[in-house]
């Protein structure tokens, strides 16, 4: 199976992925495995949170966090997930037009009014899934 993904990739010219490995997954054996068929670790720490449904947490003089909405938060958002995950440039229409897509939800946090992090959710149901966040460096 990892080899027919890795070769539809190469066929699409697709030269930067990732395998996200499940809560269940056993690394022991899994990462030998997947780094035998050509893949290496990537260089940064990948952090998986949960939590329940409960009231959102705010904290007293943080950041103002907000739905994105129109161009000029799309290209925000877009920069700071392309900058966040060391994504090309090519990367940022793609990511721009989630902002307003259905079933996502894009968020920018501002301080001051400047975008210092951005954040996409995807819901389905009663399912959501927070997908990818970054924070300006």
């Amino acid at each position: 199976l990892v080899q027919s993904v890795l070769a539809r990739f190469a066929a699409q010219n697709v030269t930067r992925y990732f395998v996200h490995l499940g809560t269940g997954a056993r690394p022991g054996e899994l990462v030998p495995w997947l780094e035998g068929s050509g893949l290496a670790r990537y260089p940064r720490r990948w952090v998986t949170l949960t939590r329940a449904l409960d009231a959102p947490v705010r904290r007293p003089g943080g950041p103002e966090v907000r739905r994105a909405y129109g161009d000029r938060d799309a290209a925000a958002f877009a920069r700071m997930l392309a900058a966040g995950f060391d994504m090309p440039e090519e990367a940022a229409p793609v990511l721009a037009a989630l902002v307003g897509r259905p079933r996502w939800s894009a968020f920018l946090a501002c301080d001051g009014g400047v975008p210092v992090a951005a954040a996409a959710l995807f819901a389905s149901g009663d399912v959501a899934h927070l997908t990818m966040s970054a924070t300006d460096p």
